[in-house]
């Protein structure tokens, strides 16, 4: 029987695994109240779980019985996570959410848009995209049969890792105050990471997105491909939220607005519900249909000496500098993102 050491090793290169060793101690150390390092075998658990491996193929790579080691994660390993993470006790339900979580907090030093496949998967994803309106996001994904059979895919499960509320303002009378240049209109582009043959999208799916979550809140919905064996498939899931949600306020001479920026992922189950894919994170901004054009307003003041009324300009300062903790958490995700975002995190 080899040493534990001797497992998962390759993620070595895509992740600070002496830092997060150190910061997994620090945290068990808290939670247990005794000086207790983490284990040969949490580490390989960690380093199989980062690996896209899931607790029962970790159970037979290093010969442990695979009951006794999914409770032995969630009586420890899962805990520890939870508090570096800084999510609630109890939440990590599933084991997939440990690299999306530890990607967060920057543990992972490689940034390569990674896709999570099954270890026997049939079928890949090959770029995913997002294009459309702000008030209107599509999401455009293309997969690819690697094997020499057909895969039928059945649902896609909408996993949100966060929504966060961006606020803009636009001042009724400008020559009252100076804030930031407006932004240019972004152009609506596709951002491919992989150039093919035109394949024109076989299905639209329509996807309400929420206005708000818990923690790693999902939604599934149905959907109907089926991909031929070695062929391509492309579809889209056109999203939207409700208008219910519509949020515009007035204090004074000034207006403000809401929008949403949603981190997600999407899964993909095919064939039998243990197959799946998965896409990188998702970062997107999406908003209602507003009078005023994203272009018009802004999201940080480059003056504090705006001739505005107090309230108005006390809000101002404190929605930029909401804007700028969310921002500063958005940096460090690696993913997929809109160009209203881009050009949002441009001004930044």
């Amino acid at each position: 029987m080899a040493n534990y050491q001797d497992f998962f090793i390759e993620v070595e290169n895509n992740w600070n695994l002496a830092k997060l060793y150190q910061d997994i101690a620090h945290a068990k150390q808290k939670i247990t109240g005794k000086n207790r390092d983490i284990t040969p075998l949490e580490k390989v658990c960690l380093r199989g779980l980062i690996g896209g491996y899931s607790p029962n193929e970790i159970a037979a790579t290093i010969n442990r019985e695979p009951r006794g080691l999914r409770v032995d994660l969630s009586r420890g390993l899962y805990r520890y996570l939870e508090l570096l993470t800084q999510r609630p006790a109890n939440s990590l339900k599933d084991w997939r959410n440990v690299t999306s979580w530890l990607i967060q907090a920057n543990y992972q030093t490689l940034s390569n848009h990674s896709y999570i496949t099954d270890t026997d998967s049939v079928i890949k994803i090959v770029d995913v995209s997002l294009s459309g309106s702000i008030n209107a996001p599509l999401i455009d994904i293309k997969v690819r049969i690697i094997g020499n059979q057909a895969a039928f895919l059945k649902r896609a499960k909408f996993m949100f890792n966060h929504i966060w509320l961006l606020k803009s303002w636009v001042f009724i009378e400008p020559q009252l105050g100076a804030v930031a240049e407006a932004m240019p209109l972004p152009t609506v582009t596709r951002s491919m990471s992989k150039k093919s043959r035109k394949v024109e999208p076989s299905y639209d799916y329509k996807f309400a997105l929420p206005p708000s979550i818990s923690e790693n809140y999902i939604e599934e919905i149905n959907i109907s491909q089926c991909v031929g064996d070695r062929d391509v498939d492309r579809f889209t899931f056109s999203t939207y939220i409700s208008n219910e949600y519509y949020q515009e306020k007035i204090v004074n001479q000034t207006k403000f607005y809401t929008s949403y920026l949603y981190d997600l992922q999407i899964e993909i189950i095919y064939d039998e519900d243990n197959k799946l894919v998965r896409t990188p994170h998702i970062l997107m901004l999406v908003e209602n249909t507003y009078d005023d054009d994203i272009a018009d307003r802004k999201f940080f003041p480059q003056s504090s000496a705006v001739s505005q009324d107090l309230q108005s300009i006390n809000q101002v300062r404190e929605y930029s500098r909401r804007n700028q903790e969310i921002l500063t958490q958005v940096l460090h995700i690696d993913a997929v993102k809109s160009k209203f975002l881009e050009k949002i995190v441009n001004q930044y």
